[in-house]
C-alpha cells in the first residue's frame, strides 16, 4: 500500500491552457519523473516539480502522442496522452485502477480493457470446454455458438470505438488486439506507427515470443525455434514499412540482450527483405543505419568475409597468413573478457600452431589498454580502437564484450564462439 494522499483539483480557474496534466500530491518526494514508452521499455523525458503546497502541473503540448509513465517514491502511473488535458485521482489502493476525472483517452482505455479481459476470460473457458466435450455431444455446438457470439461482440465493440472516435488513439490500440489471434496479429493490417510508443505492442510481441521459449532446449535449439516467430512478427507489419523497421529494431535489441546471435542476425536479414530503404527519408535512413546497423550485422554473419581492418601502417587483417585467425574484441574494464583471455593464454601452446590470435581492445586510452596488453603472449597481435579510429567494432556489429570471430585462411567468418570451450568445437583435430 502506498502511504500518501493524492488530491486532484477539478478546476484551475486561473489556467485556461489545454493539454495540461495537473493535480496535488502529498509525499516527501517533491519531483515526479516522466517516462515515455518505446514498446515496453521506458525512457526518461522530463520531470514535474511539486510546489510547497503539493500542487503539480505540467504542460504536455510539446509531448508526442503516446503512452507515458509518472513515477516517484509514491506513485507509478501509466497514461495515454493525445492532445488533451488530463486530471486524475489515485485512490492509493494498488489493487484498484487510477480514476481519471478528465481524459477521454484514458477512460476509454480502461473501459476497453475491462471489456476485453472479461470477454477473453470467458472465451478461454469456452475453449477449454470445447476441448473437453466431443464434437458429437449436444453441448459442443452450443459452446461453439457462444464462442462465436463473444467474438462478434468483441469485434463490434472495437468497431464502434473506431466509428465514434476515429481520431483518438485508444481505438488504434483496440484494433491491434482485435486482429490478435491465438498466434499473432493478422498479416497485411496497416497499424498506426505511434503504437511503438505504447507498452501494448511490445507486450503482445513478448507474449508471442514466450510461446516459443522452451526450457528444455539447448541454446542452438532455442535459437532455431525463435526463427519462425520472427517471420510471423515481421510479416504482420509489412504493410507499414516504418513500423516494420522499428519492430525489427525492437526484436534485434531483445535478442542481442540475450546473446542469441543467430536470431538477431536473421531478424536483420528478414527486415532488409521486407523494407524498401529507398522509400525512407534521410532521417529514417540514418535511424535505420544507426539503430538497426543492418549492413554491419549482415557483414559480420557466419559465412561472410570479415572486414579487412588495419593492423598497422603497413599491414591489414588479410595480410596475416594463418590457417585460422581468432579476432577477440575485449576491454580492460570487462570481467568476462579477462576470463576468456586467461583461457586463451593458458592454452596458447595448444592453439598457436593452428590459430593466429588478434586482440582488438575497445578501451578509450592507451594506458588502460597497455596495462593489460603488455602481459599477453608474444605470439598475439594486439590493437586498440583508441589508436585505430576505423570504428571496427561497429563494422563487426560488436555490442558486448568479449566477442569472438573465427576466420579461415580466406578470411571468411566460420564461427562466433562464445567461450574457449566453444572455440575448441570449431578448431577440430590438429
Amino acid at each position: 500500500m502506498r502511504g500518501f494522499v493524492l488530491i486532484v483539483l477539478l478546476s484551475f480557474s486561473h489556467i485556461y491552457a489545454q493539454n495540461l496534466l495537473k493535480g496535488k500530491i502529498t509525499c516527501s518526494d517533491k519531483m515526479i519523473n516522466i517516462n515515455k514508452y518505446y514498446f515496453n521499455d521506458k525512457t526518461h523525458v522530463g520531470t514535474i516539480k511539486i510546489d510547497s503546497s503539493g500542487f503539480f502541473i505540467k504542460d504536455l503540448s510539446k509531448y508526442d502522442i503516446g503512452e507515458y509513465n509518472l513515477k516517484n517514491e509514491a506513485i507509478d502511473i501509466d497514461f495515454i496522452y493525445n492532445n488533451e488535458s488530463i486530471i486524475f485521482i489515485d485512490n492509493c489502493d494498488e489493487n484498484k485502477p487510477v480514476i481519471f476525472k478528465k481524459s477521454i483517452e484514458n477512460n476509454m482505455l480502461n473501459s476497453f480493457f475491462d471489456f476485453y479481459y472479461t470477454n477473453n476470460t470467458s472465451y478461454g473457458l469456452l475453449n477449454q470446454l470445447l476441448n473437453f466435450y466431443p464434437k458429437s455431444d449436444k453441448f459442443y455446438e452450443k459452446i461453439k455458438d457462444r464462442k462465436n457470439e463473444l467474438n462478434t461482440l468483441n469485434n463490434s465493440y472495437i468497431d464502434s470505438l473506431k466509428r465514434s472516435y476515429p481520431n483518438n488513439f485508444v481505438p488504434k490500440i483496440a484494433d491491434l488486439y482485435k486482429h490478435s489471434s491465438t498466434g499473432f496479429v493478422n498479416e497485411n493490417i496497416k497499424f498506426d506507427f505511434n503504437l511503438i510508443h505504447t507498452r501494448f505492442l511490445g507486450e503482445l510481441i513478448i507474449s508471442y515470443l514466450n510461446t516459443y521459449n522452451k526450457k528444455d532446449y539447448n541454446r542452438e535449439q532455442q535459437q532455431n525455434a525463435f526463427l519462425p516467430a520472427v517471420d510471423t512478427i515481421l510479416n504482420a507489419f509489412k504493410k507499414n514499412e516504418l513500423l516494420n523497421l522499428y519492430v525489427a529494431d525492437f526484436l534485434i535489441d531483445k535478442f542481442r540482450y540475450y546473446d542469441l546471435d543467430v536470431v538477431y542476425e536473421y531478424a536483420a536479414l528478414k527486415a532488409k527483405q521486407l523494407i524498401n530503404f529507398s522509400k525512407l527519408n534521410l532521417k529514417e535512413k540514418d535511424i535505420a543505419q544507426k539503430v538497426f546497423n543492418i549492413n554491419n550485422i549482415v557483414s559480420a554473419m557466419v559465412g561472410n568475409k570479415a572486414y579487412n581492418f588495419k593492423i598497422d601502417d603497413n599491414t591489414k587483417l588479410y595480410d596475416i597468413k594463418a590457417e585460422q585467425k581468432l579476432v577477440v574484441f575485449w576491454a580492460s574494464w570487462c570481467p568476462h573478457c579477462e576470463e576468456t583471455l586467461n583461457d586463451l593464454e593458458e592454452n596458447i601452446s595448444e592453439i598457436a600452431p593452428k590459430i593466429k590470435v588478434i586482440t582488438y581492445s575497445l578501451d578509450y586510452t592507451n594506458k588502460d589498454w597497455k596495462n593489460k596488453e603488455e602481459n599477453f603472449p608474444k605470439e598475439w597481435i594486439n590493437i586498440c580502437e583508441c589508436n585505430n579510429k576505423e570504428n571496427v567494432p561497429d563494422k563487426y556489429a560488436v555490442y558486448a564484450t568479449p566477442t569472438l570471430f573465427l576466420l579461415d585462411q580466406d578470411n571468411t567468418i566460420i564461427a562466433k564462439p562464445n567461450s574457449y570451450i566453444n572455440l575448441l568445437d570449431f578448431i577440430g583435430d590438429e
